[in-house]
């Protein structure tokens, strides 16, 4: 353990070996995309859980900086930036990140959509491959909405 902590990368060294696999050959061959798109095709039979239980960790400002600093670098280099929620297929009422969205939209001036408690979505589980992601056909719908609401924003 003495030798371990001689080494500076022994803070890292559960992450060499997903590193060293990640840059293998055979690990490279994976689902076709488009553009960084992969469709999901399996569907979430599940039932939706509530996951109003959870333990809160509170926020991290390191996060928080990084993620102003985003939206500013993004403004600044003229990019037209939106702040958005993807859709989760689990009920949650724990909602510190809704409010960090919140106030960056507000002090940044950026547009703001919350769609992880759309009803759309949470009532039709078959639009999810897991929880925390949609299926191809969720995606579908989902850039549709997403494109509607940021047409408004692009025309200026």
């Amino acid at each position: 353990e003495k030798i371990k902590l001689l080494s500076e990368i022994y803070p890292f060294s559960s992450q060499v070996q997903q590193i060293i696999l990640g840059n293998l050959k055979f690990n490279k061959i994976r689902e076709q995309d488009d553009r960084g798109y992969v469709s999901l095709h399996s569907r979430w039979e599940a039932d939706i859980d509530s996951v109003d239980n959870l333990p809160k960790f509170g926020l991290d400002s390191l996060k928080i900086e990084a993620f102003t600093k985003l939206i500013r670098m993004a403004k600044e280099a003229g990019a037209k930036v939106f702040i958005i929620r993807s859709p989760i297929f689990c009920k949650t009422t724990w909602n510190d990140d809704v409010e960090i969205c919140i106030r960056q939209s507000k002090a940044q001036g950026v547009p703001f959509w919350d769609f992880s408690q759309d009803t759309l979505f949470l009532n039709h589980s078959y639009l999810f491959k897991d929880p925390g992601h949609l299926n191809h056909e969720g995606a579908l719908i989902f850039s549709g909405i997403i494109s509607d609401s940021i047409a408004p924003y692009l025309k200026r």
